[in-house]
């Protein structure tokens, strides 16, 4: 180490003698002795700071004083205007968050802040006006005292052209007025914020109403912003917007219109090659424009996924369109999982299959809770060829979401694709018996017993589902069937029943066209043929693909169909049409993605904990340990956490739960990654496997996340029933799970079912609750917290508990990914 960086790093530890300015802190130090923008003071803070980025805590100090020295360290340097120092707190941003986060101790003790208050000082562009957005909003860490610094950053944000700018930031003002709008934002705080911007600035009431009218809802909407602006700014009460406002001014302030939005989404739709033109370009810019100057993304977001999804579906030549904008979208919002829906819809329509798959695999872990990525991955995985990957998925998403229909189904097609019938057999039935109103649960089990070449029993199926509901999917899969047993006049009736419930189902006027074209043909009946044709040609001027296919051979199948009562009309690309897979396809380690070995190592770790063969776990965890072996510095700093954590867990499931332990305490305490919610987590789960009931009390401190504190409720309950059997009082857990219920009835009434009775989760507390409700509560017959004081039901619902201790931990794990960093 260089004298100026070993000088610098002893003034940082607190190491050199001050003499008269020792009470001093570093800052006020740093202040006295150097001009701003120190050449030497910026080498050596900025090589200090890089070496220490998601370093151990040096060997000379405690935990404690290293919190102290991060953040004296980070306030120091906010004045200094140090050149290299701000690029590296611009570009490392990510990882100086994921590093200072474990560091928090409370407002007085938080290193992330005091980086965050630096990091105001070091902008030389827009780039950060969402993360000040967020922080103002209390997006980004609830609970923590940033409203402040999200102010400032604006405030020192430079303006379009990268210079400091004098005029007050539209954003900030945007930012503020959404706030007021927020629930549980009191508009006494909210005034007295408001008030110290005006502070800040000095303008004249005529210039704050000017500025702030054109920002505030239709008067016809409710508005806590302007109720409480007319007591801080009287004028505004019945003034309307002056032609004073430039036009550029309210360009920026203003979001594009909805109505102009849908205008091109739907041209882009039917026209995709005008999303070359210029005026769609500028279009695009608007939003940009908008985005940039006030940090708020939800609109450039829906919009530019929309289009993306529209572009790639109505031409696949223009995927290099469509991956720019969703590469936008995911830019400015990744916490949004329908971007990453679409990233991979976009990704497998350019031919890149690979790159959809990896995609998926990292929304697997960014949205553990969520049910739609895995089933989206393990469908694309089967449509790749690689079965036995998409089984493990959705066999881990079927433990994970309970109540989640579409993995059965999904896992269901991956059976029938890998012609194990009476596996998928099994499966449906299982899922008509849990699910008995779900239409696809009941086609699926059709779909097998004809793969299995039983027809009686699927048209008993088929007809029993008429009788029990209208469901349309139903009827078209009898019809279809009956096509199939040569029988179409029957199927016509059936298509033509099911289209008085619903003129313009296009499945079903498909089946008839089909039907139709088969009688029509047999007995040569030219009327019959024009209906089947006409019915095509109008859901082809609709855009429907496989009619458009079938019209264009339409005529040469009726000719042959005249002679040849095989032909039955079907499309090539048909449903049940055999594609040959492959079983093994899996990939090399050294071909796979980084988030791909990820999520494989997790598969392998969810096998290994319900493996009973000890030969067998041991191969798994070694392929995981395989999966997992890379150094710090490849893995991206979204996926370190989940690395962090999974690593620890293996050596759990291999039987090592001292050495978990103490894998996992090291983590806290040498990298400080104490507030890490998944590493807390894993620390307990070795803890219980020890019988060591201590030290979950005081761990809610650390977190103010309402899906933290919720999850490690889960886990003590499971710890303290582990330390009834060594001579604890079953009362403790007792009085513990009445105090849960109420908190997993509300987490899982949140979540619902969408149209395929699949389950729409947006929070992993959702993910926790709901899974809680149907395998600890509802299986154990638990329908009150009252229920829980009963003997009886007590100990039903703690055997319960029991028996699936590991897939409950597995599931608390899953369900705070998202909250590691």
């Amino acid at each position: 180490m260089s004298e100026p960086e070993s000088a610098f790093d002893r003034l940082v530890h607190g190491v050199v003698p001050l003499g008269v300015a020792a009470p001093l802190t570093l800052g006020e130090i740093l202040y006295d002795v150097f001009e701003p923008g120190d050449i030497e003071l910026d080498t050596a803070a900025a090589t200090w700071l890089d070496k220490h980025i998601l370093g151990e805590v040096p060997n000379a100090l405690t935990l404690d004083r290293w919190v102290t020295v991060l953040e004296e360290f980070f306030r120091g340097i906010a004045l200094m205007e140090l050149p290299k120092t701000g690029e590296i707190l611009r570009n490392q941003h990510r990882r100086l968050c994921l590093w200072l986060h474990g560091f928090y101790e409370g407002p007085d003790r938080d290193p992330e802040g005091a980086y965050l208050l630096a990091l105001t000082r070091s902008q030389n562009d827009q780039r950060f006006s969402k993360l000040w957005r967020r922080l103002i909003l209390g997006y980004k860490t609830a609970g923590r005292p940033y409203l402040g610094v999200g102010i400032l950053g604006f405030r020192k944000m430079p303006g379009k052209d990268g210079r400091a700018s004098a005029d007050v930031p539209e954003g900030l003002l945007q930012a503020l007025l959404k706030l007021a709008e927020e629930p549980g934002v009191k508009h006494i705080k909210w005034k007295q914020t408001l008030r110290s911007v005006f502070a800040a600035y000095r303008r004249t009431e005529k210039y704050w109403v000017e500025r702030i009218l054109p920002m505030l809802p239709d008067r016809r909407q409710q508005s806590n912003a302007r109720d409480w602006l007319s007591i801080l700014l009287p004028s505004i009460v019945g003034s309307t917007s002056s032609g004073s406002s430039s036009e550029g001014y309210l360009l920026r302030t203003q979001a594009v219109s909805r109505e102009t939005c849908e205008y091109w989404v739907q041209r882009a739709r039917k026209s995709p090659s005008e999303c070359n033109s210029v005026e769609f370009l500028s279009f695009l810019e608007q939003h940009r424009d908008y985005a940039r100057t006030t940090g708020d993304a939800e609109y450039l977001n829906k919009t530019f996924n929309n289009l993306s999804t529209s572009i790639v579906r109505a031409d696949r030549k223009m995927s290099d369109i469509s991956l720019g904008l969703i590469g936008e979208a995911l830019e400015w919002v990744p916490s949004d999982s329908r971007n990453w829906i679409s990233y991979a819809i976009v990704l497998d329509a350019a031919h890149r299959k690979d790159d959809a798959i990896s995609a998926l695999w990292e929304a697997r872990y960014r949205f553990a809770y969520e049910p739609f990525i895995r089933n989206e991955l393990g469908r694309l995985l089967r449509d790749d060829g690689d079965l036995v990957t998409s089984e493990s998925v959705f066999l881990e998403a079927i433990s994970h979401f309970p109540n989640d229909v579409v993995c059965r189904t999904g896992l269901g097609e991956t059976l029938r694709a890998m012609e194990r019938f009476d596996d998928a057999y099994v499966v449906y039935e299982q899922a008509c018996r849990d699910f008995p109103d779900n239409s696809f649960c009941r086609n699926g089990l059709a779909e097998t017993l004809r793969g299995m070449g039983q027809f009686n029993e699927a048209l008993e199926v088929y007809k029993k589902a008429c009788r029990d509901s209208t469901d349309l999917a139903c009827r078209s899969g009898l019809a279809e069937l009956l096509i199939d047993l040569d029988n179409p006049d029957e199927a016509e009736k059936i298509y033509r029943e099911a289209l008085k419930l619903d003129g313009q189902n296009f499945y079903i006027k498909s089946g008839l066209a089909r039907a139709l074209s088969i009688r029509s043909a047999r007995t040569r009946d030219i009327g019959l043929r024009d209906e089947a044709k006409s019915i095509l040609q109008e859901l082809a001027r609709k855009g429907i693909r496989s009619a458009v296919s079938g019209l264009r051979y339409f005529d040469a199948q009726w000719e042959q169909a005249t002679t040849d009562p095989t032909v039955k009309f079907r499309k090539s690309s048909d449903s049940r049409a055999v594609k040959v897979l492959s079983v093994s396809g899996i990939k090399a380690i050294a071909k796979m993605s980084i988030p791909e070995r990820l999520g494989r190592a997790m598969i392998c770790l969810w096998q290994a904990e319900r493996t009973e063969d000890h030969h067998v776990t041991a191969s798994i965890i070694n392929d995981a340990n395989a999966l997992l072996d890379m150094f710090e510095d490849q893995i991206p700093d979204d996926l370190l956490s989940a690395f962090v954590e999974i690593r620890g867990l293996i050596l759990l499931a291999r039987g090592d739960a001292r050495r978990s332990l103490s894998y996992f305490e090291d983590q806290i305490k040498t990298y400080g990654r104490g507030s890490w919610i998944s590493v807390r987590l894993g620390m307990i789960r070795a803890q219980t496997l020890l019988g060591d009931t201590e030290g979950v009390d005081d761990l809610n401190s650390h977190f103010t996340s309402k899906n933290s504190r919720f999850a490690l409720q889960v886990a003590k309950v499971i710890q303290a029933l582990s330390g009834v059997s060594s001579g604890s009082p079953e009362s403790s857990v007792q009085t513990l799970l009445i105090a849960l219920y109420p908190d997993a009835v509300k987490f899982a009434s949140r979540t619902r079912l969408d149209i395929k009775g699949g389950l729409s989760v947006s929070s992993g507390g959702e993910m926790l609750g709901a899974f809680l409700q149907t395998r600890w509560f509802r299986a154990a017959g638990i329908q009150s917290s009252g229920d829980l004081e009963r003997p009886d039901a007590f100990h039903a619902v703690i055997t319960q508990i029991s028996s699936i201790r590991d897939e409950t931990f597995d599931v608390i794990s899953n369900s705070t990914f998202s909250l590691a960093a």
